[in-house]
């Protein structure tokens, strides 16, 4: 593959060589405050390797006139696939057309050097992947013997095993469900269970725990209340399987409980759930802030019917 590089010397440098100081990359110009780099003794190869990883900083270097003696200008092929005004693509047109008659630069001793070439090139790397070729040795057949090929078992249905049905209506409390933010009634605002200061207690409830194990305390307590209060004798109802009650109450500032909502898959258990809720004693109201405010409590009661 044919390489080349361009090297573009506008303005060339009139400094003395011989008076800057010498670093690692060549010499320092105090003129110019930056080092020059020396490309005299490089070969081609390493002088095109250098100006490629560099190529998005202002260099500056020095050459010999034999390594300016052909001067190319690459322009890369996607230029000419971009959407560019007609004044800049008429320059570019003419540059193509002319350079190597109008355009020029100039060496370290101010010769003027004329452009040999101006290219147009792709900046595609196209790359080809060579496949080995692969000669399948030769394979003998016995005819006299049966080649047996095993079928793979079909698969096997998943079955669901089903659950365990208990007989009557078995009441099963699970934890408490409350919005997060204060519902504002008329004239108060009442809490959310989860985010009140301090929750409704059972009159009996211990002093010394924790806020958080007052709350595992009154879950446990309302889930022994239904448990011991529920009628399971509701005799045949039409339904069975899972089913889901859906107790919401407020207990308000005077610790009474109130605004009882139900939502249950037969009147039925609305009704004897409505019993139940409304048998809960008296309690200690929760408080915000050191006030006594309302809460909701949300109790969902899980059940299993069989026919």
């Amino acid at each position: 593959m044919k390489t080349n590089f361009s090297i573009s010397i506008p303005k060339p440098c009139h400094e003395d060589w011989s008076k800057m100081s010498p670093n690692e990359k060549g010499r320092f110009c105090q003129s110019c405050s930056k080092s020059v780099i020396d490309f005299t003794e490089m070969p081609q190869q390493s002088i095109e390797e250098y100006l490629n990883n560099n190529g998005d900083k202002r260099i500056c270097g020095r050459f010999k006139v034999s390594q300016l003696d052909q001067i190319r200008i690459e322009i890369p092929q996607h230029i000419f696939q971009k959407r560019m005004s007609f004044h800049k693509f008429f320059l570019l047109a003419l540059l193509i057309a002319m350079g190597t008659s109008l355009l020029s630069c100039s060496d370290e001793n101010g010769n003027t050097k004329k452009i040999d070439a101006v290219e147009v090139i792709s900046t595609l790397k196209a790359e080809s992947i060579e496949t080995p070729e692969i000669t399948a040795p030769n394979i003998l057949i016995d005819s006299t013997k049966t080649i047996t090929i095993t079928k793979k078992p079909d698969p096997i249905d998943k079955i669901d095993i089903p659950i365990p049905v208990l007989k009557g209506i078995v009441v099963e409390v699970m934890g408490d469900i409350a919005p997060p933010e204060p519902i504002i009634n008329d004239d108060e605002v009442v809490f959310g269970y989860l985010i009140v200061d301090q929750v409704p207690e059972f009159i009996d409830t211990p002093k010394t725990i924790s806020k958080t194990e007052k709350k595992d305390y009154f879950s446990k307590r309302i889930t022994e209340f239904v448990n011991n209060n529920f009628d399971l004798g509701q005799g045949d109802l039409g339904i069975k399987g899972k089913q889901k009650i859906l107790a919401k109450f407020t207990i308000n500032k005077s610790g009474d409980v109130t605004d009882i909502k139900i939502r249950a898959p037969h009147p039925q258990l609305e009704k004897e759930s409505l019993r139940v809720i409304k048998l809960l004693p008296q309690f200690i109201p929760g408080k915000q802030r050191g006030k006594n405010v309302s809460v909701t409590y949300t109790l969902p009661i899980i059940f299993v019917a069989e026919d």
